[in-house]
């Protein structure tokens, strides 16, 4: 009788140890999905920055040209 209780007692922890793992393992997946999610993000906004500044450089040599035209043109 002992040792059928003994059996079982493993088998009940066999089972809270897969359920353990599977948990770990979930959480685990959904941290590398975060990870990758934030990188994703973070070269999204690095992106847009870089446009951002690009428009800015742009935008400031039309400005130079048009001033450039201007004084041109008062002469």
């Amino acid at each position: 009788m002992a040792i059928v209780s003994c059996f079982l007692q493993l088998v009940g922890t066999e089972r809270v140890l897969n359920t353990i793992r599977k948990v770990l393992e979930k959480s685990k997946q959904l941290q590398e999905e975060q990870e990758e999610e934030i990188r994703k993000l973070k070269k999204e906004q690095e992106e847009e920055i870089r446009k951002l500044k690009e428009k800015k450089e742009e935008d400031i040599k039309k400005l130079g040209e048009e001033k450039e035209e201007n004084k041109e043109a008062k002469r």
